[in-house]
């Protein structure tokens, strides 16, 4: 059964505070003191100081974890002296059960009203437990029971509700029934029913269940595409919708690769974002998302764009170094950082990424330069255009270049007399790194 933690806990504070405001009120009253100080909380904190004879001022200590723990427990050893208590009942103070116990001591109270005002709060709390649980149960069975309605919205709402309110049913049995009914929506005449559906169970499978792991297949791609529809203006994309398309796996790049073309600006946007959730599992989408990087909607262009970076494989190279010449800055950023995540893989892509230094784009530049380094010893025939490269009028460029020629120019000379000379570099953070890679010769920062 699942219950309603908020609920419970209050309840059982409210019962809780209940029954320790009667026993603060007896002892308060026990000690001359007016009642208030038993049931207004900012007094209930200051009374076993009030009790003790000590300044209301040790109070604020009990603002300061975990020295509060010990102010509390010290303060209530005084007043158990002040009540002719034994002081080591002091100790229960801080437990929370407990400390209704000790209250219950100190107030005099017979020790079978003491069990009965622990039973009351226990009481309390199962009564809220097992109303929140009825209640659940009865919105499974009603909301089981409006999958079925004739009228499309209805079943739309309820599919999308449905999830959530079985996990509140008791019985496995009344949970699988949900589970089966969301399965049998998948078959709706209705796109948004069916989309609503799929969303649902995708909970689950992203939960672990056993029973939802394996309910979406791919054939639900466009009806959870449908969800985006008409979704353009949003700032960030639907998390939710992007994992649950995600969450099917590789059988899900075909028919979302063909989303990337959908009329809707909004489809294609969660489609590249699905894939770029992917990874290296989209690599046979990589040519539509290359096709998506010219998208009028610049969302769906960076959304392909990195999701290309993570998909491409080596096989991909021919492909990325056409996008090093697209007339777009973007592509061509893209398209560099990809072939950085290639490695010695990119090696047919040095002749273009040694171009590419000169880009007119300097984070084109920097992403250039770093593929290169990641390429390793077959990007050596680069390094006389990245020596000239440490002379590039952007500090970022510079900075990254001088790894560059670290790792494929060291131990040579032209590439030590390069990288001392850029230990005069105007800018602070280029020095500094030119020196870190003198000492390293070669490496990563």
């Amino acid at each position: 059964m699942t219950i309603d933690l908020f609920v419970f806990v209050a309840f059982a504070l409210l019962a809780g505070y209940a029954v320790a405001g009667l026993a603060l009120q007896s002892i308060a009253r026990r000690a001359g003191l007016d009642a208030i100080w038993a049931w207004l909380p900012p007094l209930v904190l200051l009374l076993p100081f009030q009790l003790a004879g000590r300044s209301l001022a040790w109070g604020v200590l009990l603002l300061l974890p975990p020295l509060n723990f010990v102010v509390w427990t010290l303060a209530w050893a005084e007043a158990c002296d002040v009540l002719g208590k034994p002081r080591w009942l002091a100790l229960g103070m801080p437990v929370p059960l407990v400390n209704l116990a000790v209250l219950g001591h100190l107030a005099g109270l017979p020790p079978l009203r003491q069990v009965a005002s622990l039973v009351l709060v226990a009481l309390a709390a199962g009564t809220a437990a097992g109303a929140q649980a009825a209640r659940e149960r009865r919105a499974c069975r009603e909301t089981l029971t409006a999958l079925g309605d004739p009228d499309a919205d209805v079943r739309r709402r309820a599919a999308e509700a449905l999830v959530d309110e079985a996990a509140g049913c008791d019985a496995a049995a009344a949970r699988g029934a949900a589970l089966g009914a969301l399965q049998e929506a998948l078959a709706d005449e209705s796109l948004a029913v069916r989309g609503r559906a799929a969303l649902s169970l995708s909970k689950v499978a992203r939960a672990g269940s056993a029973t939802g792991a394996a309910v979406l297949p791919p054939a639900v791609v466009p009806a959870l595409l449908h969800l985006a529809r008409g979704t353009g203006e949003r700032l960030v994309p639907d998390v939710e919708l992007v994992d649950a398309l995600a969450s099917l796996g590789p059988a899900a790049v075909a028919p979302l690769a063909e989303a990337l073309q959908d009329p809707d600006s909004a489809v294609r946007w969660h489609a590249a974002g699905a894939l770029l959730q992917l990874g290296p599992a989209a690599r046979p989408a990589t040519a539509a998302l290359r096709t998506a990087m010219d998208d009028d909607a610049w969302v769906v262009r960076n959304a392909a764009g990195r999701a290309l970076e993570e998909a491409a494989g080596e096989d991909d190279a021919p492909l990325l170094v056409d996008a090093l010449a697209d007339a777009s800055a973007e592509t061509r950023y893209h398209a560099a950082r990809a072939l950085g995540r290639l490695g010695p893989f990119a090696a047919p892509a040095v002749p273009a990424l040694t171009q590419s230094l000169g880009d007119g784009d300097w984070e084109v530049r920097v992403e250039s330069a770093r593929a290169l380094a990641a390429v390793g010893p077959e990007a050596r025939a680069a390094l006389p255009e990245l020596i000239e490269a440490l002379d590039d009028p952007e500090p970022q460029v510079r900075m990254t270049v001088v790894w560059s020629v670290a790792k494929l120019g060291a131990p040579q000379a032209s590439a030590i007399e390069a990288l001392q000379a850029t230990l005069d570099d105007r800018d602070r953070e280029v020095r500094a790194a030119a020196a870190r890679a003198l000492a390293r010769r070669g490496g990563e920062p």
